[in-house]
């Protein structure tokens, strides 16, 4: 593996972690503004 390249992937990859948290919370506020 070329130098960085493991780096990016590792960062991407936290970022959709994040991504899906930051999904999930806003998700969870929609249904709570429903009700």
């Amino acid at each position: 593996m070329p130098d960085g390249r493991g780096l990016a992937l590792f960062v991407s990859g936290d970022n959709l972690r994040k991504g899906a948290a930051l999904n999930t919370i806003q998700i969870a506020e929609l249904l709570t503004a429903d009700l």
